[in-house]
C-alpha cells in the first residue's frame, strides 16, 4: 500500500468590479441537504467516462546506476480504462465548515509509449510502448472554502488541509525494449517509477474531485451576459464562503444585474436586504432569492432600455412585491398626458429552465380605462419573459422547482434536478 499526503492549493481567476461585496450584500442564497448534494454529485460522477481518452503530464524519471545514469520518460499516457464503487460527501459542522469528499476502490488504466536515454557516453537509448494498471485505489479529500478579497475577490476559494490516496497494487507492463541494458534494467525502472506514477494519479484524482465539487459549489463564470442582451449582466459573485449546518450547506450569492457600460450605478442598498437565514428544508436543493434582486431587474431595463413603456410612458421603474402567494407589481404610467396607476398580479413561472418571470392573470388600473389596462397587460406579459430573472447556478434546472413565498422573498425547492 502506498499512501500520499497533498498540501492546501488555491487556483482562481478575478473578474474586477468597483467594488468587493460581503454577505449584507447578497439578494440570493443556494442551500441544501447533504442527501441532495450527494445526489447531485451522483448525476455528475455519472458521465465519469468523459475522462476515457484524457492525456496525463507527460514523466521523466532519472535513474542512477553506478557512474552513470540514464532519464526514463513516459509520454502519451492516455487513460484507457477506469471504474469506481462510489463517490461520496460529508458535512462536517464541528470541523471548521469541512467537506469530506471519499472516492472508493478505483482502477485505472493507462497506456504510454516510453523511452530510455544514458545521460553519459555510451548514449545507449531504448523505447517502447506499456500499460499502467491501478487497482484498489481510495481518496479522501479534506475541502474548506475562503470568500477572499486579497486572492479573488468574491469567489469561493477551495482549500484542500489534506488529501490521502492509498493504492493498493499498481502493476507496470513495458514492451518493446531490445537493449542488453533496457533488459538488464527493467526491474529498476519498475521499482523506481511507482512512487512517482502514484502521485501523478493522486493529482490527477484530486483534479477530479475539485472539478466535480465546483459543479455543486462553484461557477465556471460568476458572473454572466444577460439572455438577449450584451450590455447587461447577472451577477453571482459569492459574498461569503459556504457554511454547514446539521444536515446541510449553503451558500451566499449576489444575485443581483448590471449595466455594463455604467458600474458605478449600484442598485444595491443595504437598508432593502432583510439578512435571508437559511433553513433546512425537506426538499433537497433550495434556492432563496430577495424581492430586491427582481426589482434590480426591473430598474435597470426601466432606466438604461426603457424597456416597459409602449404607447403609454413607463414613469417610474416597475416595482414588485410578495405577498401571500402572489407578486404584486405596481407601474406609474403615463398615457395621452394623464397620470395612472397600475396594480398587476402574478405567480412566477420558468422560462429556458433557468430564467424566472412573473405570470400575470390580473390587473387594475386607476382612474379606471380598459383600453390601457389592455395594453398594459398585454405588454407586460411579455417584457417580463424578456427581463425574467437568471439563476445561473451551473447545472441547475429550475423547471420542478415550487415557490414558497415569504414577506420579501420566494423559495424555490427542488428535487435534485440537472439540466
Amino acid at each position: 500500500m502506498i499512501v500520499f499526503i497533498l498540501s492546501k492549493q488555491v487556483d482562481c481567476m478575478t473578474k474586477q468590479f468597483p467594488r468587493f461585496l460581503y454577505s449584507e450584500d447578497s439578494a440570493m442564497v443556494a442551500c441544501g441537504t447533504e442527501k441532495g448534494f450527494n445526489k447531485y454529485l451522483d448525476k455528475y460522477v455519472a458521465n465519469y467516462k468523459y475522462i476515457i481518452g484524457l492525456k496525463l503530464l507527460d514523466q521523466t524519471f532519472n535513474i542512477k546506476l553506478g557512474a552513470t545514469s540514464f532519464d526514463f520518460s513516459l509520454k502519451d499516457i492516455t487513460i484507457v480504462d477506469f471504474d469506481f464503487d462510489s463517490v461520496t460527501m460529508s458535512f462536517r459542522e464541528n470541523s471548521a465548515n469541512m467537506v469530506i469528499a471519499n472516492v472508493k476502490n478505483a482502477s485505472f488504466q493507462l497506456s504510454l509509449q516510453w523511452r530510455i536515454q544514458q545521460t553519459t557516453y555510451p548514449y545507449i537509448n531504448d523505447k517502447g510502448s506499456g500499460n499502467i494498471y491501478i487497482k484498489d485505489m481510495n481518496a479522501q479529500l479534506q475541502i474548506l472554502t475562503e470568500c477572499t478579497y486579497d486572492i479573488c475577490p468574491n469567489q469561493i476559494v477551495q482549500q484542500f488541509p489534506s488529501f490521502l490516496v492509498s493504492i493498493e497494487t499498481i502493476r507496470v507492463q513495458l514492451t518493446g525494449g531490445e537493449s542488453w541494458i533496457y533488459q538488464s534494467m527493467i526491474n529498476l525502472v519498475l521499482d523506481s517509477i511507482k512512487e512517482p506514477l502514484g502521485k501523478m494519479i493522486q493529482e490527477f484524482t484530486k483534479d477530479e474531485i475539485s472539478d466535480a465539487l465546483n459543479q455543486i459549489f462553484s461557477h465556471s463564470k460568476p458572473v454572466k451576459q444577460f439572455q438577449s442582451f450584451t450590455d447587461v449582466i447577472k451577477d453571482e459573485r459569492f459574498v461569503n464562503k459556504w457554511e454547514i449546518r446539521n444536515g446541510f450547506s449553503y451558500f451566499q450569492l449576489s444575485g443581483y444585474t448590471w449595466n455594463t457600460l455604467n458600474y458605478s450605478d449600484e442598485f444595491i442598498q443595504k437598508q432593502m436586504i432583510d439578512q435571508i437565514i437559511p433553513n433546512k428544508y425537506n426538499r433537497e436543493l433550495q434556492i432563496a432569492i430577495d424581492v430586491q434582486g427582481f426589482n434590480n431587474v426591473f430598474y435597470i431595463f426601466h432606466k438604461y432600455k426603457d424597456y416597459y413603456s409602449n404607447k403609454f410612458k413607463c414613469v417610474q421603474q416597475p416595482k414588485v412585491s410578495f405577498y401571500n402567494i402572489q407578486a404584486i407589481v405596481d407601474i406609474m404610467i403615463n398615457f395621452e398626458g394623464a397620470e395612472y396607476t397600475s396594480s398587476l398580479q402574478g405567480t412566477p413561472k420558468i422560462i429556458n429552465k433557468n430564467c424566472i418571470y412573473l405570470e400575470f392573470n390580473q390587473i387594475e388600473v386607476k382612474p379606471q380605462n380598459e383600453d390601457l389596462q389592455m395594453q398594459i397587460l398585454e405588454h407586460m406579459k411579455k417584457v417580463v419573459k424578456d427581463t425574467c430573472y437568471q439563476v445561473d447556478i451551473d447545472g441547475i434546472n429550475l423547471e420542478t422547482f415550487y415557490y414558497v413565498f415569504e414577506s420579501n422573498r420566494i423559495h424555490q425547492n427542488t428535487k435534485v434536478c440537472i439540466s
